[in-house]
């Protein structure tokens, strides 16, 4: 991945390398800036580090928001056999007194 971050980023010129950094922005204007091979490691560096501390954080972030949605769900079935029942026995004291209505008549 750093090679292929490398290729996009930096382009090989007499003076050392042009360096495309990158936008935060969708639009805007991109910067492009002359740099030295030391310069270059240290860049190549922090970018590579920064891109790993994001995947982690997004990875942290999807797991945790997976794990809450399945316990939502779970949570969700449990209440769901819970109202089922309610309304079962609700439906069988309907039942009971509909047959008691139909026997005072």
């Amino acid at each position: 991945m750093a090679d292929n971050r490398e290729a996009i980023m930096f382009k090989k010129v007499p003076e050392g390398y042009v360096f495309r950094a990158p936008n935060p922005w969708v639009l805007g204007r991109i910067r492009f800036y002359l740099v030295n091979e030391a310069q270059k490691t240290k860049l190549l560096a922090v970018i590579t580090a920064r891109s790993q501390a994001v995947f982690w954080v997004t990875f942290a972030v999807l797991t945790g928001t997976s794990t809450a949605a399945r316990a939502e769900s779970e949570a969700i079935k449990q209440d769901s056999a819970v109202l089922q029942r309610e309304i079962d026995a609700i439906r069988s004291q309907v039942d009971a007194l509909q047959t008691e209505i139909k026997t005072i008549r």
